[in-house]
């Protein structure tokens, strides 16, 4: 008898452990944390790496820039009558009015009458 009882009571553990393994398996197959979360990482880096990339060449043309400006003296020349509009002395400026401003001007008179 008491073989018996041993044998029902290692069968029902057995059981018991074949249960809880078979829950955390199914767990796992339906929702793999460690892959997904793993692919998670892979896709974050990769777009840390290309941000990164994309600073690099940032920097490495701002470097230029900064290289061109403190010893290029016909470049900055050439920026600043591009960007400021500065103007030399010796130039000669033409103003062309902008088609889109001239009828824009001229639907707000047409309006007015």
């Amino acid at each position: 008898m008491a073989k018996l009882s041993f044998a029902v009571g290692s069968t029902g553990l057995n059981l018991i452990l074949l249960i809880v393994l078979g829950l955390i398996g199914l767990d796992c197959l339906i929702k793999p944390a460690g892959l997904w979360d793993l692919m998670v990482l892979r896709r974050d880096r990769a777009q840390l790496e290309q941000a990164c990339d994309r600073l690099q060449i940032e920097n490495t043309q701002r470097k230029e820039t900064i290289t061109h400006l403190s010893s290029d003296d016909a470049y900055l020349q050439r920026l600043i009558h591009q960007k400021l509009g500065y103007v030399h002395p010796d130039e000669l400026i033409y103003r062309f009015a902008d088609s889109s401003e001239d009828s824009d001007n001229s639907s707000v008179q047409m309006e007015g009458k």
